[in-house]
């Protein structure tokens, strides 16, 4: 049948698949060759290199995961390849979901006889440009010609709210799936869907719940029980068993959504140190799980009220959360969502087929337009419709262009539409010189409107058209997706400059214009012009943002050198789909540079994700100390929430696998990221209140030094000083409140100077760090200086010694010395 709309959708997930199909205003889900509604997304090749997708190839998770992989949708976007280990077929994780749109279309094929050419394919909101790009292009290896993307949350809403007749309700949805995490407030309105707000986690979702069952319940009973060395999730020889572990793991969690109590067995599991097969029995219960995945949890809760807090939003003001995902179907999550937020779960449509559901309604409201101009007959006719297949309007306008062929004349021609079930006429339409046409028909709510089309000329004949009907449907509709993050250019000193800001509609587009500051010469590859592009509100620290790829420019692409200063002007475009476009232009070189943006995640260094981690461990446990002499509670709000999560903890696992598991590797730096944008915010608001412990601290000490050695000249500053200070207190003035310690720690410098003992001690503080100095020979001669100036008790030339000396220092004891003292040390330079 020739559709006139995609009508199809598909919800390409982490998990599992699904494909649904919209029939006026009902959504049909496509079984597969088992009768399922939801297909595994797995891949596996057997001994013959036979691929299979779906539930067969899910049980060889188990029993051959050495050729199989599931969950490669977290890895779209990146270079990462996965290895059959038996045929060393190598496949990125686009190519491999691709096989899953595959299987789905052949699904469509063998039920309804249809070929899939073109479907709306949802991704989840978090999704980053580089994944949206990766998904389209695996829409495109699966033979699809048309493959708009929908955000998760959108598709869900529009399956709650397709024929719902509320005037002004928020919702929030609540996704959850196997991998990814979305929380979206969204106002329906006059039969219009809007996203309000969003926020999101790539890195949480059922799996994430699994490997807390694997890590901390199985793998240490089975520690305990057998010699099994080095048994751990990052150790490549387990990797087999703890596949087996993990997806046990998954079936209980499934099972005690149901029950209170489940049994894992697993025969064989592995070989011990000695040999031996281990069979693993172990009796599982819904109250050893929740402990475990409370903190994941606990973060998707974090994030629900991070928006509703955003938007000035309580409990009262939302109607209703709708649940998508198969983790929300886990009884502690349905609890503990009800009871932190107080709003009323919805979950009457199936969580597991929402998203395909609602991506079917929003496939049924786009014109599937097919390249070729339709072949007419003798005496056929054809319209080209303008008009919105849904909408919310019941009298919808439609507009069309009437062409003959061999150029036959349009004159005296009209044009009626007549409604099939209720008989309501159009009356009849002239039709312009041009062929032009303009009407508003009716249409009835709960049901797809079909119109048929009657073209009669002058004498009443009725002509043929094509197409000869129309159909419309009364229906909620989206407005225009937003950008879900802020694109940006990060620039040499480490800030952003934002091109699109979160929350902006989509397509949307910017141009601006650089600087370079490196030179780029001809013929030289290794010289680069690098725009590093980003995604993240972090507009101070670019590298707290996610890098989407680098805009590069190398020697070898120019004609000329491009010196230091140049101009660089640069325009990005996202379409609807979050397909982002690139052109950089270079006037001195008046040339144009189209999508050299290289668009994919970059791979994680695991050597040098391990050293962050230990400096934010570290960095945490300073300010957790900082906070225990400092009260502020905003600070203490946010690590109370990290020790909630059990962020750390999370971090650590996930690094421990990061080695073997590109996926753990990927979630440890996404909430390393997550950690390092939380301290700062943490130091943020430990500065002023540091500030003014500092202030006071410095105000008592130069008192006291004031008590020991009198300065007349220097009271009249510090009495000037106290002034400042306490203005900058009233006003909250930060930069104000530097200005005035950085005089008192001048003050106070001077005063220490004529402190009888401050040479001799400063001498012996640098007389300890005599094999740092940076030349040897002269340090030697002005500690013999030193030396003798004590002896002589000559105050004046000790100073000097001492103040040549503090100029030898490396750079990094240099600079300590300054920052304790910076509106000092310069003088001796």
């Amino acid at each position: 049948m020739m559709r006139r709309t995609i009508d199809f959708g598909i919800d390409l997930g982490t998990t599992n698949s699904s494909v649904a199909l919209l029939n006026g205003t009902e959504t049909e889900m496509i079984e597969n060759n088992e009768g399922q509604k939801c297909t595994p997304s797995v891949i596996w090749l057997d001994k013959k290199d036979r691929l299979y997708v779906g539930r067969r190839a899910k049980n060889q998770l188990e029993r051959d995961p050495e050729n199989a992989c599931g969950e490669f949708k977290l890895q779209m976007g990146t270079t990462h390849t996965y290895t059959f280990q038996r045929s060393g077929l190598q496949m990125r994780p686009e190519e491999l979901s691709a096989e899953v749109l595959k299987s789905l279309r052949n699904d469509v094929r063998q039920r309804i006889g249809e070929e899939v050419n073109a479907a709306v394919i949802t991704v989840p909101a978090a999704f980053e440009l580089p994944q949206c790009e990766a998904t389209n292009k695996a829409a495109r290896l699966a033979g699809m010609t048309t493959s708009p993307l929908l955000q998760e949350p959108i598709a869900a809403a529009l399956a709650y709210g397709f024929q719902c007749e509320s005037e002004n309700e928020f919702w929030l949805v609540y996704d959850m799936g196997g991998g990814t995490f979305d929380a979206a407030i969204i106002h329906m309105k006059d039969g219009e869907i809007q996203v309000v707000n969003h926020r999101g986690d790539n890195h949480l979702g059922g799996k994430l719940m699994d490997w807390a069952i694997v890590d901390q319940l199985l793998a240490p009973a089975l520690r305990k029980e057998y010699a099994l060395s080095n048994f751990e999730r990052g150790n490549p020889a387990w990797r087999a068993a703890f596949a087996k572990l993990k997806h046990h793991a998954d079936e209980a969690k499934i099972q005690l959504s149901r029950d209170e109590e489940t049994q894992i067995f697993i025969d064989p599991l592995c070989q011990d140190d000695n040999g031996d097969w281990v069979q693993f029995e172990w009796d599982i219960r819904r109250a050893d799980i929740e402990p475990l995945i409370e903190p994941f949890i606990e973060r998707s809760l974090n994030i629900c009220d991070r928006i509703l807090t955003e938007e000035g939003l309580g409990p009262d003001d939302i109607a209703k959360i709708l649940l998508v995902g198969g983790p929300t179907m886990i009884p502690l999550l349905r609890d503990s969502l009800y009871d932190r937020l107080q709003i009323e779960l919805d979950f009457s449509v199936d969580p597991l087929t929402v998203v395909s559901r609602g991506a079917a309604v929003f496939a049924g409201s786009l014109p599937f337009k097919e390249s070729a101009l339709p072949v007419l007959s003798h005496g056929q006719y054809a319209i080209e419709l303008e008009y919105k297949p849904i909408d919310n309007d019941p009298e919808p306008l439609v507009a069309g262009k009437i062409s003959a062929q061999n150029g036959d004349s349009l004159s005296n021609l009209t044009i009626e539409f007549i409604e099939s079930k209720s008989l309501w006429r159009s009356g009849q339409i002239e039709i312009s010189p041009s062929g032009g046409f303009m009407t508003n028909l009716r249409a009835e709510r709960g049901r797809a409107n079909e119109y048929q089309i009657e073209l009669k000329n002058q004498s009443g004949q009725s002509l043929e058209t094509v197409p000869n009907s129309l159909t419309y449907t009364l229906g909620a509709t989206i407005s225009a997706q937003p950008l879900i993050h802020s694109v940006g250019v990060a620039l040499a000193n480490n800030e952003v400059q934002v091109f699109l800001e979160k929350g902006k509609e989509l397509p949307a587009r910017r141009r601006e214009i650089f600087r370079t500051t490196e030179e780029v010469k001809k013929g030289n590859k290794g010289a680069i012009l690098r725009i590093p592009v980003v995604e993240g509100e972090n507009a101070v620290q670019a590298d707290r943002n996610q890098l989407i790829g680098d805009l590069i420019v190398t020697g070898a692409d120019v004609k000329r050198d491009v010196p230091i200063g140049s101009e660089v002007e640069l325009t990005i475009v996202v379409d609807d789909s979050r397909q982002i476009h690139t052109m950089a232009y270079v006037p001195i070189l008046d040339e144009e540079y189209e999508e050299v943006l290289h668009l994919e995640k970059p791979n994680v260094d695991t050597t040098v994700l391990g050293q962050d981690v230990e400096k934010e461990e570290s960095r945490l446990e300073k300010l957790k100390s900082s906070l225990s002499q400092i009260h502020h509670p905003h600070s203490e709000r946010i690590i109370q929430q990290l020790d909630r999560e059990q962020t750390m903890n999370d971090i650590k696992t996930s690094y421990g696998a990061a080695t073997s598991d590109r996926d753990a590797a990927d979630a440890c730096q996404r909430r390393l990221l997550d950690l390092k944008s939380s301290l700062d915010e943490v130091e943020q608001g430990l500065r002023w209140p540091s500030l003014v412990k500092e202030a006071h601290q410095l105000m008592a000490e130069t008192r006291d030094l004031f008590e020991q050695c009198d300065n007349s000249v220097l009271r009249p500053h510090l009495n000037e000083i106290e002034g400042e200070l306490h203005n900058a207190l009233r006003s909250l003035d930060e930069d104000l409140l530097k200005q005035q310690i950085n005089k008192l720690q001048e003050i106070n410098m001077e005063l220490f100077t004529q402190m009888p003992d401050f040479w001799k001690e400063y001498y012996n503080y640098l007389n300890e760090r005599r094999t740092m100095m940076k030349d040897q020979d002269l340090a030697n001669r002005l500690f013999g200086q030193g030396e003798r100036a004590l002896k002589n008790q000559d105050a004046q030339a000790l100073e000097s010694s001492v103040r040549r000396l503090v100029a030898l220092l490396p750079i990094s004891e240099h600079e300590e010395i300054k920052n304790l003292h910076s509106t000092v040390m310069p003088l001796l330079k």
